[in-house]
This record gives structure tokens, C-alpha cells and sequence, in this order.
């Protein structure tokens, strides 16, 4: 980290990719962390989340342990998590990039469809459900887990997949990062729509299939205890 030049944005400003940079400073609330994520150009940026937001359960940093945390960063005392990136396709667009999940869903989230779900290598399900998502490890901590889904350390190369308010029981899934997710509706009323780390809600034809895949894409989370997970939980679960 090299400090001696040092350039301010404010993200919803940037037109197109964020300038590569050595450190970015993210300070808000989880959402801003996504949406920065998504404009950044250079995946070897380290990223500092700085909460401004009501919970900012990812958050690495509160406001007033700023000019600490940059202390810290200066003596290289801190470590790095990354955070794999998964992919979706619509039919054979992409779509983009997430880091927490993508929701596959009715465009109501109340109505019930009935959804067609091939992980690559492994079968096929259907299920009655407002609808799936696809969750990377980082993400297992918000939608997913207040869903029903597991908790997973991100160390592991997993994806996560959850029902959404099935009309019966169904277990999610945990598989291999490697494995392809082919998502479809097969009936129901309700529309379909996707929703990419809540940045963005697409609005799909019936007959279109989402892909989701692993991404060779990082994202690189400064951290400065080994903690963070528990931390993130302990977060996820306050009111």
C-alpha cells in the first residue's frame, strides 16, 4: 500500500469501472460495499469496509477505529480474505457478477412457482417455492442463511443453495464452486425475475434458463483478526 496519492470518489458518481487503486475505502452499509464491488476495475484491489450503515454486517471497521485501522494497514498488520465471485447467464448472455448471491425468484417474492434446478454432475429437483438462490460462502451469512441455509467459512470452495419459502420441506444444498446451476421455471402464474447481490432485479421471459458458475474473480477483504466470520454471524443475527 503505497499512501502518497490518494484520490476521492463518490461511487454513484463514477461513471463506468472505478480506477484501479492499491486500497479502497468503502464507507457505508453493505449495500455500498456490493455496488462498489461491481464498478471495481482491478481485482487485486484491497477493499476496506468501513460501516456507516445501520448493521453493516461485512463491515471490517467502524468510523471512529478508522485512523487506527489505517495504522494497522501501514504496518502490514492485517490479512486478506477473498471472496470468489460467482457468475450468471441467461441463456448465453451474461448477466454479471455477485459476491453474496443471485436470487431466482417470482417477481411478487410471494407468489409460488414450480422451479427446475440441475447442478452439474449431480441431477436435477423441482420444488414449489417463491423461489432459489445461489449463494457464494460470504453470502451464506445474509438472504441464505434467513432462509434456512447453512453457514459456510469461506476458506471452502462451495456454493449454497436455498429455497425460498417452499410449500414443502427441502434441504439446501452445499456443492463444489466447479459445478454449473441451471435454474428454470416450469410452471406457476407468477413471473420470473433475477436479483443480483440486490443490486439489480432483471426481469426474465418464462422460457429463459439461468446459469450461475464459479468465477475465476476475487475480491480481496482486508481483515484484522481471524474472527471475522463469527463476527459476521454474531451481526447477521442482531435484530
Amino acid at each position: 500500500i503505497r499512501p502518497e496519492r490518494i484520490e476521492y470518489y463518490e461511487v454513484n458518481k463514477v461513471e463506468g469501472k472505478i480506477p484501479r487503486c492499491d486500497l479502497l475505502i468503502v464507507a457505508g452499509g453493505d449495500g455500498s460495499l456490493f455496488y462498489s464491488v461491481d464498478r471495481l476495475e482491478d481485482n487485486e484491489t484491497l477493499i476496506l469496509h468501513v460501516n456507516l450503515g445501520r448493521k453493516g454486517v461485512l463491515a471490517e471497521a467502524e468510523l471512529a477505529e478508522l485512523e487506527e485501522k489505517i495504522e494497522a494497514l501501514k504496518n502490514k498488520k492485517y490479512s486478506v480474505e477473498e471472496v470468489r465471485k460467482i457468475e450468471a447467464y441467461v441463456n448465453n448472455e451474461k448477466l454479471g457478477e455477485a459476491i453474496n448471491e443471485i436470487v431466482f425468484a417470482s417477481e411478487s417474492l410471494k407468489g409460488i412457482m414450480e422451479i427446475e434446478v440441475e447442478v452439474e454432475s449431480l441431477g436435477t429437483f423441482c420444488i414449489d417455492a417463491t423461489g432459489i438462490l445461489v449463494a457464494t460462502p460470504l453470502g451464506s451469512t445474509a438472504f441464505s442463511m434467513s432462509a434456512g441455509g447453512p453457514v459456510v467459512d469461506n476458506s471452502l470452495e462451495a456454493l449454497v443453495i436455498t429455497p425460498i419459502l417452499a410449500k414443502r420441506k427441502w434441504a439446501p444444498l452445499v456443492v463444489s464452486n466447479n459445478k454449473k446451476i441451471k435454474i428454470v421455471k416450469r410452471g406457476g402464474k407468477e413471473k420470473p425475475t433475477i436479483i443480483r447481490d440486490g443490486l439489480e432485479e432483471i426481469r426474465i421471459n418464462e422460457e429463459d434458463r439461468l446459469y450461475i458458475v464459479g468465477s475465476r474473480k476475487k475480491v480481496k477483504l482486508i481483515r484484522f483478526d481471524e474472527q471475522y466470520l463469527l463476527r459476521r454471524l454474531r451481526r447477521a443475527l442482531i435484530e
